[in-house]
């Protein structure tokens, strides 16, 4: 199946899904993990409907993003924060998905007020679950 024909496929489903769990129409969207994908068949995905991409490495991301930077797509990362890397994480993505520690939130925060005033990006925190027994002192 190529890449226009899965695209649709996988959108089909989730339009169908909202519709049968009665979610507001478009209010899930695709996060296409695009780490290790050509700059081709990213740009494949977005013109067949995919507008958020999914990326762990920051290097090979960047490069990306900047080929890209005409479009209105959507950069989340995926891959475990780096702090040597915050600074770049800031700049380009939107979304930061896999962070763990506060001090790398902090990092973050200074690497977005030294760029753009007004800059957002959205964070995801892990929180370790401690399961049923574990009682908080």
């Amino acid at each position: 199946m190529n890449i226009q024909d899965n695209v649709k496929r996988q959108l089909d489903l989730i339009r169908c899904y909202e519709h049968e769990y009665h979610r507001e129409s478009n209010s899930v969207i695709l996060l296409a993990v695009s780490k290790k994908k050509t700059l081709t068949d990213i740009i494949e995905a977005y013109r067949s409907g995919i507008i958020h991409f999914g990326e762990s490495y920051v290097q090979e991301a960047v490069t990306k993003i900047e080929a890209m930077q005409d479009k209105d797509a959507v950069w989340h990362f995926i891959g475990r924060v780096q702090k040597n890397k915050t600074r770049e994480i800031a700049k380009h993505f939107s979304y930061v998905h896999s962070l763990s520690s506060l001090e790398h939130a902090k990092k973050l925060n200074e690497s977005i007020g030294s760029q753009v005033i007004g800059r957002l990006i959205l964070l995801a925190f892990w929180v370790p679950f401690l399961g049923p027994d574990c009682v908080a002192k």
